[in-house]
């Protein structure tokens, strides 16, 4: 009768130690996952943020603000004179032309600027997030 006793005895503390190794785990597990989520959802507000930034920072001149009291010019007096004909010396089209290809230029290194942050950023966040994910695996299976 005392085996009998002395195997029920051991296939609780078995059980028990079972339950125990199963809510930890279960714990680190969730604890994983609620670092995964927090991680993930400052990596987006940092990249919203490096967003705005740059957004920001390329805004249009906003003339309407300029204080143009400031800027007195001086009366003159120009005579006056008729103005001689000639043709122009270059081609006003080709000009333009020119002018709008260096526009897309710009705007298209802009374009560039901000996609190699946005990569960088989430390059990080991906780093960041597997290497957390590494370690609280690891940790729960060291608990178990």
């Amino acid at each position: 009768m005392n085996n009998k006793t002395s195997n029920k005895t051991s296939n609780k503390t078995s059980n028990k130690t079972s339950n125990m190794t199963s809510t930890v785990t279960s714990t680190v597990t969730e604890l994983a996952e609620n670092v995964t989520s927090t991680v993930n959802g400052a990596v987006a507000d940092i990249a919203d943020a490096v967003s705005n930034t740059l957004n920001s920072t390329v805004k249009r001149l906003d003339l309407s603000k300029l204080d143009q009291t400031r800027f007195q010019m001086p009366a003159l007096q120009v005579p006056a004179f008729q103005k001689p004909a000639f043709e122009q010396p270059f081609d006003t089209d080709r000009l333009a032309e020119f002018a709008r290809d260096a526009a897309y230029v710009g705007i298209g290194a802009i374009v560039v600027a901000v996609q190699q942050a946005d990569e960088t950023v989430r390059s990080v966040a991906g780093t960041v997030t597997e290497t957390l994910s590494t370690r609280a695996r690891g940790l729960a299976d060291a608990i178990r």
